[in-house]
């Protein structure tokens, strides 16, 4: 009855080896999905970035073609 959770020594560096393999791989997969999230979050930068781009460029176009809007109306009252 004592010796019934007894292991032998081979089966614990066994076990013991299972769980070094399991504790890498788990760490691989956080470096993974660290890696994961940084170039996620490039992606967001840089759709952040180029979307600003794309409202200033909007603003101007805007601009321009209200511009465009009072030199036709300029020259039509002449």
């Amino acid at each position: 009855m004592i010796f019934r959770n007894w292991k032998s020594k081979s089966e614990i560096k066994r076990e013991s080896a299972k769980k070094e393999l399991d504790i890498k791989h788990l760490n691989n997969r956080n470096v993974i999905a660290d890696e994961i999230t940084n170039v996620q979050l490039d992606i967001i930068d840089r759709l952040k970035a180029e979307n600003n781009e794309l409202r200033a460029e909007n603003e101007r176009l805007k601009a321009e073609n209200l511009t465009q809007g009072f030199e036709c109306v300029g020259v039509s009252a002449i």
